[in-house]
């Protein structure tokens, strides 16, 4: 499995999950910023109107990914991770053994962008205002017009609506692709998971070309636009393309594991173990290792994670002694509490 985390800024952990924001989203920034330098310095709006869209697109993906985990936690999944980029998250949400569950939890990220888009459309009818001419993606009209709270609702709406339909596009790494592959072995379950993603892979592929042909042979009028659009269409299906033959040989190389790391993504390596000897197939073997491996690896992560909370406990306790409680804050006292657990745990074995 690739390490999806790498490459990515830790901004710590949010309601039980570990938030990061990847490369790419720093990346998309920035060309954001040298695009309205270069190509639109005449423009004064722009000059604020940029780092806001990027703060609302940060604040999107971020809806967009809580969405994700709420579905995934409401259907007995886990997600204990959101790696945030500029078109969603690049870590997908895991519900094992239920194909239609994950079918839900994946749209529901574009359906809490959905969620966002009728609020502003309802603010924005509310002040007299539209966001009819904004369901075009590619030419948003009127976008920049109005008063400073008009086009920031605008705008959320805008980037709100592009993530929605962006993400209904079945191409990994979208959420529609994830989507599309529980829909077929829902529907087919006598498909392994790598053959169900290559049908969506050959789906993606085809789309990226279409796209590519329709970006190259269609003239678009886009002397006011900030990005040119022809431009973003072929880098966009490059990047489909790409990520549909990456996701493609993933699946053949791995192909006996995607059920596993289903299991180890949720770190339920004891049901795996449990299913797997009720159904008679765990016998010595690479699988059998597999487990040893896995649990000798977690074994490790525990004792490094404990040694490292009973080190801070040292400086939380020297920070009691000279302010007293009031100087600790609610992480402190969990932390001491689950050491004085583990403590007393270790004293009665």
């Amino acid at each position: 499995m690739q390490d999806q985390t790498a490459w990515s800024l830790n901004l710590g952990h949010w309601w039980g999950v570990r938030v990061r924001l990847h490369a790419f989203f720093l990346i998309f920034a920035a060309c954001a910023i040298l695009l309205k330098w270069w190509f639109v310095k005449h423009s004064a709006a722009l000059d604020w109107m940029v780092p806001v869209s990027l703060v609302i697109l940060f604040l999107s993906v971020l809806v967009h990914e809580a969405g994700h985990v709420w579905a995934a936690r409401r259907h007995d999944g886990r997600s204990n991770i959101v790696v945030l980029g500029p078109l969603g998250g690049m870590v997908p949400v895991q519900v094992i053994g239920n194909a239609r569950a994950e079918f839900r939890a994946q749209l529901a990220g574009p359906f809490a962008n959905l969620l966002s888009c009728v609020v502003c459309a309802a603010i924005l009818w509310g002040i007299n205002s539209s966001a009819w001419g904004l369901l075009n993606p590619l030419f948003p009209v009127d976008l920049s017009t109005g008063s400073i709270t008009q086009v920031v609702l605008k705008l959320t709406f805008w980037i709100n609506w592009t993530l929605l339909l962006i993400n209904l596009i079945p191409a990994f790494p979208l959420d529609a692709a994830f989507a599309m592959r529980s829909l077929i072995m829902d529907r087919w379950p006598m498909l392994r998971p790598d053959q169900a993603s290559f049908i969506v892979v050959r789906t993606g592929q085809t789309l990226a070309g279409l796209l590519a042909v329709v970006a190259v042979t269609v003239r678009f009028d886009e002397h006011e636009a900030f990005v040119p659009i022809r431009l973003s269409l072929i880098a966009f299906a490059i990047l489909l393309f790409l990520a549909a033959r990456q996701h493609r040989h993933i699946s053949e190389t791995d192909d006996s594991e995607p059920p596993l790391l289903a299991y180890e993504l949720t770190a339920d390596l004891d049901a795996l173990e449990r299913n797997l000897r009720e159904s008679g197939h765990l016998k010595s073997g690479p699988l059998r290792r597999w487990l040893a491996r896995r649990r000798q690896v977690r074994l490790q992560r525990r004792q490094i994670t404990e040694l490292e909370e009973e080190q801070l406990v040292d400086e939380i306790l020297s920070r009691l002694h000279q302010s007293g409680m009031q100087a600790l804050s609610q992480e402190d006292k969990a932390l001491l509490n689950r050491v004085s657990i583990r403590y007393r745990n270790r004293q009665d074995l």
